[in-house]
């Protein structure tokens, strides 16, 4: 049962899922520090800025992390209303 919960296909992919947005967030507030809170920005002057990356990610839950993910990468349409959905209408 254990192989099948935490080794199956399923968990796998999200595994791969979760490490491909942490490791996009990761390189992005090293190049991007100014977009922490004043408290991580501290933290990287004090200690390191992976430190402080690496702090301020893990503190974030699932879904925000998921969302900030997709703010950052996720294109959004230039066209006013185009997010609206079609069903609504």
């Amino acid at each position: 049962m254990f192989d099948n919960i935490y080794r199956g296909p399923v968990c796998q992919a999200e595994r791969s899922r979760a490490m491909f947005i942490i490791e996009h967030l990761f390189h992005y507030y090293k190049k991007h520090p100014h977009k922490m809170s004043e408290v991580y920005q501290k933290i990287a002057a004090e200690e390191s800025l992976e430190r402080a990356v690496v702090d301020y990610i893990s503190g974030m839950s699932d879904a925000f992390c998921v969302a900030i993910f997709e703010d950052i990468y996720i294109p959004k349409s230039l066209v006013p209303d185009a997010n609206r959905s079609i069903l609504a209408t």
